[in-house]
């Protein structure tokens, strides 16, 4: 179907749910100017609205000839959307696209309220574009685009919340209601820690964040990375999963806490709502507290050493209190 075409506007005075008779409003262009005429059906978008009667009727038709339009397809009306019969008076037509084929576009570091089907939405934090969508049981935010340089994700994203902490001493992320999805991340950005050289922990919860299991035996992780030097460590058992250094030693060096100097981290959690050992795998850019700030990298994994579904997780600095951006995404 063509563009719409602007300033189309023109009246009828036919009555009945058949073809319209229309004449040309002073000042506005007609139907069959931008339109053409002839047999071919469902040329264009038509809005019919009564002067004077709860009378209207959005379809698309095509002209016959230049003072004859054919209401070809009603798409709705106010006839529960079935052809109008118009009674006498004056009707206004004219031509635009109707608001079920209108594409919404927000570029906001958060999902914009009341949505609509179709709707775009481009989250500013992650480079990422989604679309709302409801496929008939439930309405959700999908990633469709790739992320900043083209790069894309082989499963739709759908945001399930984002926040700051600011001078705390935990955050806690509650998952209760995200418990269709295959897959949790977690986006950490611009952490930064008030004491030097501490690190950043995660605890996890299978009764909704009213305790964060924190038992000497509870968890085990490992990480590799590099920065000035190599980065190795691990636990076969710990009281938390560790997401990167503790302390100021190059090796094993936690957070600077120098002005500038964040931690940033892309955390996986895996099939939580199952009854087994959840595991989650992590990736940290961060400056470190060696002493020469240096940038360090670290790829890790970890994992309960106890089944249970997890329905939230528990971010915490080693000592002291740390700042930051999270947003929370289900893999669908």
């Amino acid at each position: 179907m063509p563009a719409p075409a602007d300033l189309v506007h023109e009246t009828s005075t036919t009555t009945g749910t058949g073809n319209f008779t229309v004449a040309e409003t002073s000042g506005k262009r007609r139907f069959s100017s931008p339109f053409g005429t002839g047999g071919t059906t469902n040329v264009f978008d038509y809005f019919i609205s009564h002067r004077t009667a709860v009378e209207w009727e959005i379809g698309t038709g095509h002209m016959s000839d230049a003072n004859t339009l054919v209401r070809d397809t009603v798409v709705s009306s106010s006839n529960s959307n079935s052809a109008v019969s118009f009674s006498a008076g004056t009707k206004d037509i004219t031509n635009d696209i109707p608001a079920s084929k209108q594409m919404a576009y927000t570029s906001s570091a958060t999902a914009p309220s009341l949505p609509q089907a179709g709707h775009l939405w481009y989250d500013t934090d992650l480079g990422l574009l989604f679309v709302y969508i409801n496929d008939g049981s439930s309405s959700q935010w999908v990633e469709i685009g790739g992320g900043i340089g083209g790069s894309s994700d082989s499963h739709g994203l759908v945001k399930v919340a984002s926040g700051t902490a600011s001078g705390a001493s935990t955050q806690d992320i509650v998952l209760t209601s995200a418990t269709s999805y295959r897959a949790i991340k977690f986006f950490i950005t611009n952490l930064s820690v008030s004491v030097d050289g501490a690190g950043v922990f995660l605890r996890t919860s299978s009764n909704g964040g009213s305790s964060y299991d924190s038992g000497a035996s509870d968890y085990q992780w490992t990480y590799t990375g590099r920065e000035e030097a190599a980065l190795s460590q691990g636990d076969d058992a710990d009281s938390e999963i560790q997401l990167c250094g503790v302390g100021t030693t190059a090796a094993t060096s936690g957070v600077g806490s120098a002005a500038g100097e964040t931690f940033n981290a892309e955390v996986t959690l895996f099939d939580q709502t199952a009854a087994v050992r959840t595991q989650v795998q992590f990736s940290c850019t961060y400056w470190d507290a060696s002493g020469t700030a240096s940038l360090a990298f670290i790829s890790g994994g970890g994992s309960r050493l106890s089944s249970a579904d997890v329905d939230a997780i528990q971010f915490l600095p080693s000592s002291g209190t740390f700042s930051f951006s999270y947003a929370v995404y289900g893999m669908v």
